[in-house]
């Protein structure tokens, strides 16, 4: 099991695209993140950084929704940055 989601963030860090030092903040959303191996493996393979917990799935869809109407929006202005979103096939 751990290899399998070894393998998994391995691909997701591929898909990115972006090196791990410049990954400031990883949020972990799901019922897998409140296993502490799986944290652990997390940490360890973005440079161990912190990883937070604190959003929920609905929460997590509704930031992301509000980020996006923000940086599309003429009215607002956001400070620059990327998102991607990288799904290991």
């Amino acid at each position: 099991m751990m290899a399998k989601v070894q393998a998994v963030l391995d691909a997701a860090k591929a898909a990115a695209g972006i090196p791990t030092a410049k990954i400031d903040f990883v949020e972990v959303v799901g019922g897998s993140s409140r296993v502490p191996w799986v944290k652990e493996m997390i940490s360890k393979a973005f440079g161990g950084k912190a990883i937070s917990t604190t959003m929920n799935a609905d929460e997590s869809v509704a930031r992301g929704c509000a980020l996006q109407a923000a940086i599309l929006s003429p009215l607002y202005k956001v400070r620059d940055f990327e998102i991607r979103e990288g799904l290991p096939v």
